[in-house]
């Protein structure tokens, strides 16, 4: 899924966060990008994008590409875990401002340690 990823429009990578986190319209604003922008985006309407925004939205690929190199049974089932040492599930820190950054430093990092 990493390098199909790579292929996918804005659209279609908010889709697919919105599935696997099953998050609301309402709740995606907690990414820092509001509900309108985001459906405008997820529809097509919006194509060029303020840097708070494309910012956000190089964090959400960022994520993606790093989940979507799990088996996709693991990662649905890991979103709803707490991770150890924070006591929050992954979807609850991808759903809000601070967390979507930490999820995605937290996971590089891991993906490092492994390859060392």
């Amino acid at each position: 899924m990493a390098t199909e990823l790579q292929t996918l429009d804005d659209a279609q990578v908010l889709r697919l966060f919105r599935d696997l986190f099953g998050a609301t319209y309402d709740e995606v604003e907690g990414t820092g990008i509001s509900r309108s922008t985001w459906v405008r985006i997820e529809s097509g309407e919006e194509r060029t994008h303020r840097p708070g925004v494309e910012k956000r939205l190089q964090l959400i690929r960022a994520l993606m590409e790093i989940v979507g190199q799990r088996p996709y049974v693991d990662v649905r089932t890991w979103v709803d875990r707490p991770l150890r040492g924070v006591n929050r599930t992954p979807r609850q820190l991808a759903l809000s401002p601070t967390g979507l950054g930490y999820l995605v430093s937290r996971l590089q990092s891991q993906g490092e340690q492994a390859a060392t």
